[in-house]
């Protein structure tokens, strides 16, 4: 069935246009084995997946996944939109001192399988959803630092026609 004629699905929470999300909440896990099966993982993170969603606040919630093309290991994370900074900065101190996995008290960050994961919460300058969910085929995140005074001002004046760009 050619992608055209996929039927529509509607994902809870997704709509195309401008998010209003102010705040973010961020992660890079590498997983500390290669070889691990895609399917186990899937399945381990989808129970934990349904925890993290419950903060206030949440409006998107994006689980990446690839293969690292060189050591064979499963890189993952997650991206999380948040209303305000509070609730950006409540949920990284949640899963870093309150979320455990199991009945052993294991962190959610400090998971065996888990090699090294960094967090971060930042502002949000701008977000976009640019075509239904169905029709998304790659996704591409990636940080980026900058020692220029006033960058939030700056961020505001090309955030318009960086967005331009991204849609053409």
């Amino acid at each position: 069935m050619a992608s055209s004629q996929i039927p529509s699905k509607a994902v809870l929470g997704y709509q195309v246009g401008e998010i209003q999300a102010k705040e973010a909440f961020t992660s890079e896990i590498t997983f500390a084995k290669a070889g691990l099966a895609l399917q186990n993982i899937i399945n381990s993170q989808y129970s934990q997946s349904l925890e993290m969603m419950k903060p206030p606040g949440m409006q998107l919630k994006y689980l990446p996944i690839r293969f690292d093309v060189v050591t064979g290991k499963l890189l993952t994370g997650g991206a999380y939109l948040f209303d305000r900074w509070e609730e950006a900065i409540n949920y990284s101190h949640w899963t870093a001192n309150e979320y455990d996995i199991d009945e052993e008290g294991t962190n959610f960050w400090s998971q065996p399988d888990f090699n090294s994961p960094v967090r971060f919460a930042w502002k949000v300058i701008g977000a976009y959803n640019f075509a239904p969910i169905e029709n998304h085929v790659i996704g591409h995140f990636q940080l980026w630092s900058c020692t220029a005074n006033n960058i939030e001002a700056y961020l505001h004046a090309v955030y318009p026609r960086t967005k331009t760009f991204a849609e053409a």
